[in-house]
């Protein structure tokens, strides 16, 4: 398990990089929205954009993104712990046993055949 770390050290720094940088804008949405409170509850009366609610909306963007970064990284952890090589993932596809299924009817025809005459 030791080497499978140091084959994916890259992953788990962007990884750790996103989870830091994903805390530290999260912290800062919650000052931006806690010191734009006035602008905010204006928008919710009147639904008028200002800047202070754009900026809200902006970051709050942002955040979704490196949420999505983080599952896509997560995801593609946990695909190389479950598949660590292209042996065991051709074994898994079972690419062997398909292309036996595709011959089987014309090796079939053809034994019927050979045997109709």
């Amino acid at each position: 398990m030791g080497n499978y770390f140091k084959k994916q050290k890259p992953m788990f720094i962007l990884l750790g990089v996103n989870i830091l940088s994903f805390f530290l804008l999260f912290i800062g949405l919650l000052l931006v929205t806690v010191s734009k409170q006035e602008e905010v509850n204006q928008y919710l009366l009147t639904a008028k954009l200002t800047g202070g609610v754009i900026s809200i909306f902006v970051l709050g963007g942002i955040l979704v993104l490196l949420f999505l970064v983080f599952l896509f990284l997560i995801s593609v952890l946990f695909i190389k712990l479950l598949i660590p090589n292209r042996k065991i993932f051709s074994s898994l596809m079972m690419k062997d046993e398909i292309d036996f299924l595709l011959r089987l009817p014309n090796k079939l025809k053809e034994e019927v055949d050979k045997n109709g005459q």
